[in-house]
């Protein structure tokens, strides 16, 4: 057996002092870079939040090293939960946090009116982000969305834009590349195997569209292209609204789009309609 001198005992007990105070110090810093993204989010929500009578209470398990996050719906509102895996495995990065933010966000908002046809919850989650916070983002919290990679394709929604959008065409492209981010960190993260759909090993790209039309809206989730494409559509979509219907508030997709059958699943994307590899086409 090999001894070790008091000088190296004491060296190697330092050593790990150090890396347990970096460890807390990322820990920490995690947790003020994702409270503050969140709390920036929930900034531009705070009349809907009193309107709506909507209580979300974000909680961080800092001692949970498993990528988890999720919205939880409750007696008392709702819980937005996530962990230091999940923290680390988005590098702290506010681009990835603020679409992971808003796509939660989708859970407690996206109610979409019956006018929508049959919807799933992710997916209408994933429409939310795109279509109404992630331009209140680009809108009002632009350096949020600042720092993402940029990629050579910003697709043809920022192409198609209307005189009614409220974004400019550098807002739509932040918005697109942050999207597109959101979907690799998933195509690197995600178990491929969980997914739905003979399309599912397909790697998403912009201008790409899973064409597949499923006969009954998915409860799990689809491809990695028709995610994209949910969140692209509601980045088309430039009127969807919050509702008041007697004493209950909805969120609204896109309008009139919805009966537009004789469109190719491309054109009824970028016209803000939910992608049929996800929900089914309404009879």
């Amino acid at each position: 057996m090999i001894k070790k001198s008091k000088r190296y005992m004491a060296s190697v007990i330092i050593s790990v002092a150090i890396a347990h105070f970096t460890q807390s110090v990322q820990a920490f810093a995690a947790t003020d870079i994702s409270a503050d993204t969140l709390n920036q989010i929930l900034d531009l929500y705070r009349t809907d939040l009193t309107d709506k009578n909507i209580k979300i209470t974000p909680e961080l398990d800092i001692q949970n090293n498993e990528m988890d996050i999720r919205m939880l719906s409750g007696s008392d509102g709702y819980h937005l939960l996530y962990t230091r895996g999940f923290l680390k495995n988005v590098e702290y990065n506010p681009v990835l946090l603020t679409v992971f933010f808003c796509h939660e966000l989708g859970h407690a908002f996206a109610k979409l009116s019956e006018d929508s046809g049959a919807i799933a919850p992710e997916g209408a989650a994933d429409y939310f982000a795109g279509a109404d916070c992630l331009k209140r983002v680009a809108l009002k919290k632009m350096e949020l969305l600042s720092n993402t990679d940029r990629h050579s394709s910003h697709g043809i929604v920022c192409d198609n834009k209307t005189s009614n959008s409220l974004l400019t065409t550098s807002q739509c492209e932040a918005i697109l590349n942050a999207l597109m981010s959101f979907v690799n960190f998933n195509a690197k993260h995600w178990d491929r195997d969980a997914l739905i759909g003979d399309k599912k090993l397909q790697k998403p790209k912009l201008n790409h569209f899973d064409d597949t039309t499923v006969e009954q809206t998915l409860y799990s989730y689809p491809s990695l292209q028709c995610r994209l494409d949910s969140l692209v559509s509601g980045l088309a979509c430039e009127n969807s609204k919050f509702e008041k219907t007697g004493n209950s508030w909805l969120w609204k997709a896109c309008e009139d789009n919805q009966s537009s059958s004789s469109l190719s699943e491309q054109q009824s994307i970028l016209k803000g309609n939910l992608p049929h590899c996800w929900h089914s086409k309404r009879p």
